[in-house]
Formats: C-alpha cells, structure tokens, sequence
C-alpha cells in the first residue's frame, strides 16, 4: 500500500513537471545596432517581471548578438538590452500567454559620449530620446550647451535658426520656418520683433562639420544687401539633417577663430544609413526630406545621403510671394590601415528660390535664384602611439543671381531723339518738355531746346557673380602623462583663400533703379581683391589633483594673419611679425576648473578672440554725383571712391566665472557671470569734400563715407540654469538670463549744417551710446512615457524687464515739442523723444509641442507656438504708435516613418 501511495505521488509530480513545461514559454531574439542593424556581441539581456510572475533572468549575446530565455511562464515582462558604450533600451508590457515561441528584437543606439554608464535611450518613431536627459550641470571646462537630434526633432524645426531657440535667453516669439532671414546673436541684447542684423549676428561663427561658414567675402551692398554685413542667412541649413549642435559661449578652444560672440558647432547626419521620411507642414512652411544609406562589403565603406525641399509662401495674399530650399548632400566614408585611417569625402549642394512677383501698384519684382555647393575631404589617422593627425580640406562655390525690378517715381528727362522702344508704356507717361530741364543734384536751370519727361519709369538692378572659398586645416593631437599630470596637446594650421568673381551688380546709368539722384552705380565683383587667411594655433589641457581635488588648466595661444603683405617685426601698435592689410594677432586664451568638493566646481575663463572685417566695408561702393560743369556747360560727373584697404579686424576680449553645483543625482544648478569688451569694429564715418586739405572743411553738397576701426561695444550679464534628470517622466529646466550691453563710437560726427539750427552746434561732433538691459526668464517642463510612445514640452518665457536708451553727449538745447513739453534737444536727435528711455517690460508666451509613436517606425509631432496668443502690444508712450513683440499663434504638424 505504501509503495503504491508513493508510486502515486511521484507520478503527480512529474506529471505537474511536464504540464508545467508545456505552459512555459521560450523567449528568443537578437540585440542589433539601430544604425546599420549590425550584431551586437556580448550584451547583456534581462527579463524581469511586471505583472502576474516572479520569473527573472539575464543572459549574454553571442557572436551573431543572438539570445534566449528558455521555461518562460506566463505572465508581464520587461525585457531590458544593455552595452558598454551604448544607450540601454527597454521592451515594456511584453506579455506571454502560453507555450511557444517568441522572437524579439532590441536596438541599441550608440553613446557619443563613449561611456560605459548605460544610459537610457529609445525611439518614439524615429525620435531618439535620451530618457534620463543631458547632463544636470555643465562637463566642459568652456560654457557649452548642446542640443541632440531628438529635441531638434521634436521642436519640429525648419532650419538651424529655429533649432537655436532652444539656447536659453534667446528669443521665442519668432514664427519658426523660411518666411524671413534667420540669423543668431549669442549674447545679445534685441528687441525681438527687429531681427539681428549687422554686428549682433556677424561676430557668431557657423561651424558645419569642421567647416566654417563665413560671410566676409560677400560682396553685396546695392542689391541683396546692406554694407552693414550680417552674419549666416540660417535658413540655407536644413534642420533635419543636424544630429547636433554645441553652441560655445564661454573662453572657446584656440582650435576656433573668426569669432567674437560665440560658436555654433553643427555636426550632420553623416553616416547614417537608416531611411526616414519626415514632412512638414504648417502655414508658413510645408516641406519633406529623406536621408538613407548603403554599407558595402565587410561595412568597411559606407555612402549616406540627405534630400530636402522646402517651400514657404509668406503673404497668402499675393501670388508669387514665396522661397523655396532645395537641399542635397552625400558622404562617402571608409577606414584604412586597420582602422587607423578615417576617411570621408562629403558633397552639399543647396539651391534658394526666394521669389516676390510684381502683384501690387508698384510692379515690385524680386527673385534670388542662386545656389551653392562645397566638397569636403576629411581625414583622420591615429598612430601606434595614439596621435592623432586630423586634415580637412574643403571647396565652396556660391553662384549669385539676383534680379530686381521696380516702379521708379521719379521725373526723368531725356533728349527728345532718345530711343523710348524699351519703356513700357501701359503705366508710365511720356510729355514732351520744351526750353527747360533740371540738372539732377542742383537746383541749376539749363535753358536746351526740349526733351522728354518720362514718369514715373521701370527699373531693374541686377546680381550675378560667385564665391569662392578654398580652405584648408591640419590639427595634430596627443596625449603625454609625466607622472600624475595628464596633457592633452593641441597643434594646427589652417589657410583660407576667398575671392569674388563675375559680373557683379549691374544698374541701368539712364534708368536707374534708385531714382534718376542716386549716386550707385554698377561695378563687378572681378575688381575685388583675393582675401587671404593664416592662421596656427597650439594649446594644452592639463589634468592632475590639486588637494586631492581635479583641476584642468587649458591654455593655449592662436595666431591669425590676414591678408600679408611683408615679414616686418613691429612694435608701433602691439608686437606684430608682418604688415598685413587687416593686421595681424596673437590671442592668448585661458581656462581653469577646479572640482572644489564631489558635487561643487569653479570654472573661470579669459581670452581674445579676433573677426575679420567683411569685403562690403573694406571696399564700399563707390558715390558718383552728376553736377554741371559751368566751364564746358555740361552734365559731368564726380566720385568717391570710399575704400579703406587698412581697415583691420576687430577684437573681442572677454572673461568669465561659473559655479557649477549638482545637489542631488537629479538636481543640479550653474551661475555664470561674463564679460567682454569689443573694440575697432567698422564703423562707417562721414567726411566732406576737400577733408583731406582742409579737416575744417564746411561742404554741404559733396559727403562721402568710409569705415574705420571706431566702433566699441562692452557686454556683461549673469546666466542662471536650473535642470533636473528625469523624475517620475517629468523633467525641469529653469534659466534666468540677464544681458547688458553698450554700445558707441570714438569718432565724431561730421554735421555740413551745423549752423541752421542752434548757434552753439558744432562741426564735428560725439555720437551717442546706447544701452540696453533686460533679464529673459526660461521655464520648460517636459513629460516623457515610453510605453505610450508620448513626449510633451512646455515653454514659458517672460521679460521682467527690457529697456534701452540713448545718452547723448553733444551740446544741447532746450526747445518744445508738438505738445507743448520741454525738452533738450542734443546734436544728432531725429526726433524730440530720442533722448528718453524706451521701456518693453511685461513680453510672455507659451509654446507647447508634442510627439507621439504610431507603432515601432513611426511618429506624428504638433507643436502650438505663442499658446494664447498674446501678442505683447507695446504702445509707444511718445508716438502712440503700436508695435506687437510676439508673434501671432502659430502651430505645426510634422509626420516621419522608418523605412
């Protein structure tokens, strides 16, 4: 009997086994890289329990990055993938229900940081979100904030100025997209409605893949531009072929040049082989681009490419209004040598259609139909020993092709036998005038026999030409320990060569398209010399205890030589080793951060950073006034050539402080305060006629203008971030930016009619300064859910306080105004208020954006700028007039499937 009892027993329970092995499951799949889809060797494989199990179990990947879970029973899982050097990334609600077989799939994305702290990041459709966020206090020894391609993707950006709105302090209220000219200013204090023009957005440097995009070649002045040179039209770089950007504020590396604000350090897409199509649309802008790629034989070779086009109809009511970017570029990359040698060869090509067609009473027609195209060649090779030579040589070519077209209102008088085939009749009149006509620029009357008064007339101006920019940079890297003391040693070289070729801007010299008084003539680009750039730099970052704490010194001295001349030592201005046309400079430049307890550090940075002047000021156009020649009683014709070819580039020296605090694991906070002084910028002086012989020279008729090194700026202002990792899905960001700035010049005002008005005005006299502050409060919070596939941002910005004001310090005098007020009124006023404190205080918007999965390969994004359309109405206290700071609402919609 006993032996039956336990015979039964023992029978139940192998039976239970045996159920109990067919209910479980086998749970198997392989850990790829999400770009390329290639094996990942010897990642680890978790599963763990969510809901209805206690099962848990981790295994490695083999060679093919293959692995299994055998005896899985019922119920909830996660099935979690982690890699050395990449983002770990997680399977959420994987349910089993019974036995069988489950193949799953997990990709991993790289870690550009190179780290082993498994950090956590996954796809929302072809988002790349980095769950646990940047950074909580800043890593690098110089004030860097960086921007991935996930937040650019979720911003739903058009283009890399929209992208740079995520830079804290800088404005939010613009409409994103194509509409108008972006530019950047870091460090900038603007009325958001002006736009940056001139020297706020010239002194930032636009760096693309190692390549600087420089505007000081361009030689528009009539047509396309104004002689007041800008920086980088933004619009021309696509946003969704950015994987990144760093934007440098702080005391940068010697490595960088051109500079005087900042650094926008872009790196693209290069590389990447996985297909994505994304379009976009919103009322401004509507577009769709497509990046993909091949690898080739062993993955050794790898071709990526990028399309883009975009479209923007600006005034909807007028046809014809539009700007239109199409974009290409392709990257060609293979190692050598065992991998010691990099190689990429790169190709962009970028064609703008920015077209106004003649719709309204003004026959107004504008088109810029040109394009631009560069070649990349970039190597890298690294030794036994690990130095590491980097060489980066690059052609850039822009083709011009402007063409405007306007009606002129003004009376034109021609000889009564002049050919009128070529003038449209259908909106102008053609009267003949007998015995008398008026000399332009006089009020002379010259008694002829009759002529043709012709009103008003069609004009065209007229831009062709190109640019060109050979560039080439060497660096040289290597590390050397001696003791306990680590050096990262930096050398290079780099030379440019631009120069301007072509036609240029050609004006009809009867009907001019500045009215029959101007004094703008054609001229070609050929005439312009070649500008020529040298440039070596070296630097070493050291790293050893200091109190048992770290501290990193980064030193390094840069030398730039712009458009020599002659080797010739001299002391007259600074030391300098040559005679060169826009000087010569040694720019010292020093870092330090020490690690003052495990959470506290100190960071302080000085250094000068030098911009080369632009071809538009070193060679402005020349000034042609008609007048009449009383000795043969002819039209004759005088000019000005207002060229300054010493005109030298201008310096910034700057220094800064911060204090970098990480409270907790999640919480962490930074203070920065910085300086900087920007002295010998252009700026554009008037002289009379006959200056040369006789300084006191009163000439009203004849003025001319040049630029000379005059112009000063100092900027100073205190940074204050606040961030936190991930709590709870839930992310912060708090940043309190407060700028000042003042502007001015050295030289003096010349004033022709100085006498007209008060008897104690003077010839020449001070120009005014301007100052402007303002403090700009950031708040962002952000909700990210991986199981629903769900990011929401929020953005909150609001101006405490913006105000600026001219101080005049010419002489004065008391008069009254329109109603019936007192007021001084300086030399050099416009108008009677110009002298008073222009006050913005109170702007605020919200912007909220959102972006959500559709399955494993898809996405949809929304994004709702200026939330309940506040427009920020400023009413002039002075005029009455109304200005809106923001934006109007504004919203876009944006949809990207993985190929």
């Amino acid at each position: 009997m006993k032996k039956t009892q336990r015979f039964i027993i023992c029978f139940t329970l192998l039976f239970m086994m045996f159920i109990g092995q067919l209910s479980a499951a086998t749970v198997r799949g392989y850990v790829r890289n999400y770009n390329g889809n290639s094996p990942i060797i010897e990642a680890l494989v978790a599963i763990e329990p969510q809901k209805g199990t206690e099962f848990r179990a981790q295994t490695m990947t083999d060679r093919d990055g293959f692995f299994e879970f055998k005896e899985v029973p019922e119920g909830t899982y996660k099935i979690a993938g982690m890699k050395e050097c990449f983002y770990s990334n997680s399977l959420f609600d994987f349910y089993i229900s019974d036995e069988g077989v489950y193949n799953v799939k997990v990709k991993l994305i790289e870690n550009p940081k190179g780290t082993d702290d498994m950090s956590y990041c996954f796809m929302i459709g072809g988002i790349e979100v980095e769950a646990a966020g940047r950074d909580i206090v800043p890593e690098e020894i110089a004030t860097t904030r960086k921007i991935d391609a996930g937040e650019i993707d979720h911003l739903q950006a058009s283009n890399l100025g929209d992208v740079l709105t995520l830079v804290p302090g800088v404005e939010k209220s613009g409409q994103m997209g194509l509409a108008s000219q972006q530019n950047v200013g870091l460090r900038k204090v603007k009325r958001s409605d002006s736009g940056l023009y001139g020297f706020d957005s010239f002194g930032t440097s636009v760096v693309v893949d190692g390549n600087e995009i420089s505007g000081d070649m361009q030689a528009s002045g009539y047509v396309s531009g104004t002689g007041d040179q800008s920086g980088t039209d933004l619009r021309t770089i696509p946003a969704d072929n950015i994987k990144s950007v760093e934007v440098i504020t702080g005391i940068a590396s010697v490595e960088y040049g051109n500079f005087t604000d900042g650094i926008v350090k872009v790196e693209t897409k290069k590389g990447s082989v996985n297909r994505r199509f994304k379009a976009k649309f919103n009322p401004d802008t509507k577009g769709f681009s497509y990046n993909g790629g091949y690898k080739f034989g062993d993955d050794n070779t790898v071709f990526d490419y990028h399309v883009n086009y975009s479209y923007s109809e600006r005034d909807l009511r007028e046809i014809g209004d539009e700007y239109q970017r199409i974009y290409g570029s392709a990257n060609l990359s293979r190692s050598f040598l065992d991998d010691k040698l990099d190689s990429r060869l790169g190709l962009t090509y970028t064609r703008i259609f920015d077209d106004t067609e003649p719709n309204n009473e003004y026959h107004m027609q504008n088109t810029d139909r040109g394009f631009s195209t560069s070649g990349k060649l970039d190597l890298k090779y690294t030794t036994d020993n690990n130095v590491r030579y980097e060489l980066l040589a690059g052609l850039d070519y822009k083709n011009e092709d402007v063409v405007k077209q306007k009606m002129v209102t003004d009376q034109l008088f021609l000889p009564m036998d002049a050919d009128i085939s070529s003038i449209d009749q259908s909106y102008c009149t053609i009267t003949p005038i007998y015995d008398t006509v008026y000399v332009a620029d006089s009020d002379t009357i010259d008694y002829i026999d009759s002529s043709l008064m012709v009103y008003p007339y069609n004009a065209t101006a007229t831009q062709n030409g190109e640019e060109w920019d050979v560039s080439f940079k060497l660096k040289r890297k290597s590390t050397v320990e001696l003791g306990k003391t680590k050096n990262n040693l930096l050398f290079g070289f780099e030379t440019d060569y631009e120069k301007n070729t072509g036609e240029g801007v050609v004006l009809d010299s009867v009907f001019n398209y500045y009215g029959n008084e101007s004094t703008k003539r054609s001229y070609s680009f050929d005439n312009f010399p070649a500008n020529i750039k040298f440039s070596i730099y070296a630097e070493d970052k050291i790293s050893f205890k200091f109190f048992k704490r770290k501290m990193d010194i980064l030193i390094g001295l840069r030398y730039d030589l712009i458009n020599p001349e002659k080797f010739k030592i001299s002391f007259d201005e600074g030391f300098s080793l040559f005679d060169a046309k826009q000087g010569d400079f040694f720019s010292p430049r020093f870092n330090i951060k020490y690690q003052i307890s495990d959470d506290l550090a100190l960071r302080m940075g000085v250094g000068q950073s030098v911009k080369s002047v632009s071809l538009t000021q070193i060679y402005k156009v020349p000034m042609h006034i008609a007048y009449l020649d009383t000795s043969t009683n002819q039209i004759a014709e005088k000019i000005f050539y207002q060229i300054n070819e010493n005109l030298k580039s201008y310096v910034s020296q700057k220094a800064e402080g911060s204090l970098d605090w990480r409270i907790n694991d999640l919480v962490g906070t930074s203070l920065t305060g910085y300086y900087s002084h920007t002295k010998d910028r252009p700026q554009s002086v008037n002289y009379p006629d006959g200056y040369d012989i006789n300084p006191d020279t009163i000439n009203i008729q004849y003025i001319y203008s040049i630029y000379e090194n005059a112009g000063w700026a100092d900027d100073y202002g205190a940074e204050l971030t606040f961030r936190t990792k991930r709590i709870n899905d839930l992310k912060y960001a708090l940043n309190a930016i407060y700028r000042f700035s003042r502007t001015g010049s050295d030289a003096s005002i010349y004033d022709s009619d100085y006498q007209a008005t008060s008897s104690n005005w003077e010839l020449w006299y001070p120009k005014y300064v301007e100052w402007q502050s303002k403090l700009v409060l950031d708040g962002q919070i952000s909700y990210l859910n991986q199981r629903f596939g769900l990011w929401v941002t929020m953005d909150v910005q609001y101006t405490p306080f913006y105000k600026r004001q001219k101080i005049f310090s010419s002489v004065g005098v008391e008069q009254t105004n329109e109603y019936g007020d007192a007021y001084i009124n300086y030399q050099g006023m416009s108008y009677w208020y110009d002298a008073e404190m222009f006050n913005y205080t109170g702007q605020w918007l919200m912007n909220l954006r959102l972006s959500k999965s559709l399955g494993n390969n898809a996405e949809v994004s929304l994004y709702i700028n200026n939330f309940f359309d506040n427009r920020a109405t400023y009413v002039s206290p002075f005029t009455g007039s109304q200005i809106n700071l923001n934006s109007p609402i504004y919203y876009g919609l944006e949809m990207s499937v993985q190929l």
